[in-house]
């Protein structure tokens, strides 16, 4: 009766119990869920079969068969062994509700018998599995270290593991004849002994079967005639036994592990399972293997495109980097940023490495440029001088997808500092041409005309006689301006279109004393007094032909615009950058000059406000600024009464000392 209750439950309920086992087993597990339902379902029919089996003839064949291929597929896909048990407990769960919904309250003695008749079973199942699921692992163990042994001993690819595991195989099952069969291969990859046709034949269909039922077939004395139709040729011994056996990968059925006996044996159930092991082992090692070459061969493609990127990139002439647009590490450098900033840049932050002074991102960092909705954007081109080199680049950056699938930064500088400079004279020349046509147009010729007219007045009878010796005076002295006016320019023009002439050294009191005799010798030092300040010792620098020209225009400047008071030159030590020099100060105590125009008295070629401050200040200390700067030294001006310009200035010029003399 406790049969009946089952057996009743089992059949009139089928459809529901089926339904519910399945979509509860595959809400089990992520594993079951990723699996077809129609495949849950049959497995489920399978289970219920067997089941009906157990409880109506006490035969337990059908139900532990079941479970030996459900355990051999489910592990070969890499699924515990609680989840495979999890199947029989959700079953046990909905039979026992079932059971319950059938039997009345005047049966309930009947129900608790046909309950624990259900318990026994799923408990035989589930320990049949427990014990189907450690015989597998146990001897995947063995084969899997096997294997794996061999092929860790050196690096081996595909078929060299399917050679070796062919030997293995076959040494294991003691068998004469053997192959291996890859779909992706395209067939029958290995073979031991070659040139047996019988097996030849065998195995092709063989194969053909085991990958097309997906399980394993074993042949013995007349069954071999299905896929065998010719007899042994020649001396070849006839095959008496065959198997074949499906080889997996991550649940996929990948091949075909064959072998083949002249000796008559049957295959036993442990053997059969072994087999299955060792093929599985053999899918795993190969797909491994398979994997890892294609790595290797993306990894050598990938290396092989660097290579090939980074020469372009070393000979473009340019500075070329790429680096991480969140972390701002350097991934990639060219050998002109290694040459520059290091060997060991790749790694480090980008502002670290390139830059100066940074301790974080760079406030001039182009990234906000270079990125659209988080997609790599246009590229931004830019000019900057680098704060470490202090050179020029034109730089065009832009947004990549690193191979890591990361966003990057790929900068490509060209150097353009000779052009910048080239662009800077070229601005220089310009206003030198400005300012020398101001003066030849305007000045010279007011000089020249005021000169014609005095020379047209010594021509003109009516003019007395007294008059004419100042006139002729006149006349010399607005030509010995256009000559001044010339020399000047000439200058000028020099330091624009030459380099610094050679240096040589110069004893500085000896120079000074030269350029006040110069000035005294003028209308605009004749009457001042001049007072000496040099201090002891040797004080020397090194200058160019013009070291004169720079004291003679500061000393002249003094005296012309001092209002006829002492000018008094001093000679002190002092520095340039960090070089020792010798400051020369020329103070005067004339009218000053006031701190809006400091700034703009020495800038080179400075338009001041009329054309008059140019017959003055203007060209005069523009030719000092000039020649101190294409000697190596420095110029400024200051208060003489520090806050008070109005009492006298002091115009300075520094130089580097000489070195010792040479012996």
């Amino acid at each position: 009766m406790t049969a009946d209750v089952l057996l009743k439950v089992l059949t009139e309920r089928r459809e529901a119990i089926r339904t519910r086992w399945a979509e509860e087993v595959m809400a089990s597990s992520p594993r079951y869920a990723d699996r077809p339902r129609e495949e849950v379902l049959a497995g489920v029919d399978e289970m219920m079969a067997g089941l009906g089996d157990a409880i109506g003839k006490g035969d337990y064949s059908r139900l532990f068969e079941f479970s030996n291929r459900m355990v051999s597929l489910r592990s070969s896909m890499g699924f515990k062994l609680t989840e495979i048990q999890r199947v029989i407990n959700i079953g046990t769960s909905i039979l026992i509700d079932e059971v319950r919904s059938v039997c009345g309250l005047g049966s309930q003695d009947e129900c608790f018998t046909a309950l624990r008749k259900l318990m026994d079973v799923m408990y035989w199942a589930s320990m049949h599995v427990g014990d189907v699921f450690e015989d597998i692992r146990s001897k995947e163990f063995t084969a899997g270290t096997l294997i794996a042994l061999g092929a860790a001993q050196e690096e081996l690819d595909e078929r060299e593991i399917m050679r070796r595991s062919l030997e293995l195989a076959m040494g294991l099952m003691r068998c004469s004849h053997g192959a291996i069969s890859m779909h992706h291969l395209g067939g029958i990859s290995v073979r031991i002994p070659q040139g047996h046709r019988q097996c030849e034949e065998l195995f092709t269909r063989l194969s053909g079967a085991v990958m097309r039922d997906r399980r394993t077939v074993t042949l013995h004395g007349k069954e071999l005639a299905k896929y065998v139709h010719s007899g042994p040729h020649g001396k070849e011994e006839p095959v008496t036994c065959a198997a074949g056996v499906p080889i997996r990968a991550r649940g996929r059925v990948i091949g075909a592990l064959l072998l083949a006996s002249v000796v008559e044996r049957e295959l036993s159930q442990h053997e059969t399972s072994f087999l299955e092991a060792v093929a599985s082992q053999i899918g795993l090692a190969c797909d491994d293997a398979r994997m890892m070459e294609q790595v290797k061969r993306r990894e050598e493609s990938a290396r092989k495109e660097h290579d090939e990127v980074m020469t372009v990139m070393n000979e473009l002439g340019a500075m070329v980097y790429v680096s991480d647009m969140v972390t701002y590490e350097l991934l990639a450098a060219n050998r002109p940023i290694m040459d520059a900033f290091g060997k060991d840049v790749i790694g480090r932050r980008c502002y670290e490495v390139l830059q100066s002074d940074q301790d974080g991102p760079c406030t001039f960092c182009t990234n906000q440029h270079l990125v659209r909705d988080g997609r790599p954007g246009e590229p931004y081109i830019w000019r900057f001088q680098n704060t470490r080199t202090g050179r020029w680049y034109q730089c065009l950056d832009r947004a990549i997808e690193w191979p890591d699938g990361r966003l990057a930064r790929l900068e490509i500088a060209l150097d353009i500092t000779e052009l910048e400079e080239a662009n800077e004279r070229l601005e220089r020349i310009s206003a030198s041409l400005g300012l020398y046509n101001d003066l030849l147009v305007h000045d010279i010729a007011n000089y020249a005309g005021a000169a014609k007219g005095f020379v047209q007045l010594l021509g003109d009878p009516d003019v007395p006689k007294a008059n004419k010796a100042g006139m002729a005076a006149s006349a010399v002295a607005q030509l010995d301006r256009i000559e001044v006016l010339v020399d000047r320019i000439s200058k000028l023009t020099r330091l624009q279109t030459r380099r610094p002439e050679g240096m040589s050294r110069h004893d500085l009191p000896a120079l000074l004393d030269e350029a006040i005799d110069v000035v005294r010798a003028g209308p605009d030092g004749s009457a001042v007094e001049f007072v000496r300040d040099y201090g002891d010792g040797r004080q020397e620098v090194e200058m160019g032909d013009f070291a004169e020209d720079i004291f003679v225009n500061l000393i002249g400047n003094a005296a012309k615009y001092g209002g006829g008071r002492p000018v008094t030159v001093k000679v002190s030590a002092s520095t340039v950058g960090t070089r020792p020099a010798w400051r020369v100060s020329v103070m005067d105590q004339g009218k000053g000059v006031p701190p809006d125009k400091k700034g703009l008295i020495f800038n080179r070629y400075q338009r001041l406000s009329t054309l008059s401050q140019l017959k003055g200040l203007g060209l005069g200390l523009t030719i000092v600024k000039s020649l101190t700067e294409a000697y190596g030294g420095e110029v400024g001006v200051e208060d003489l009464v520090p806050g008070d310009h109005t009492k006298g200035s002091i115009f300075w010029v520094a130089f580097p000392k000489a070195g010792p003399p040479e012996a």
